[in-house]
């Protein structure tokens, strides 16, 4: 098979611009006020890091990390589960 052909998804595997220090960063930023939103957060980053992120990024880098067994297969819904 031609590396083309190979179904797998285009793009980065990980967060690249919110590195483990920077989501230290926001973790500590977090803990100091607890009444930060991610649009706070972003803002923040930009303030005093100089990197510019989006507030959903913010949102992803915070969420924990789903185990492989927890994520449907190819991103559609678990069979049998009512929606």
């Amino acid at each position: 098979m031609q590396p083309g052909l190979v179904p797998q998804r285009p793009g980065p595997k990980r967060a690249h611009k919110l590195s483990e220090p920077v989501v230290d960063f926001l973790e500590a930023a977090l803990a100091e006020d607890g009444s930060l939103n991610s649009t706070r957060l972003a803002q923040l980053l930009q303030d005093r890091l100089g990197l510019q992120a989006h507030p959903r990024s913010v949102e992803r880098a915070q969420a924990p990390v789903p185990s492989s067994s927890d994520a449907p297969a190819h991103g559609r819904r678990p069979t049998g589960l009512a929606v």
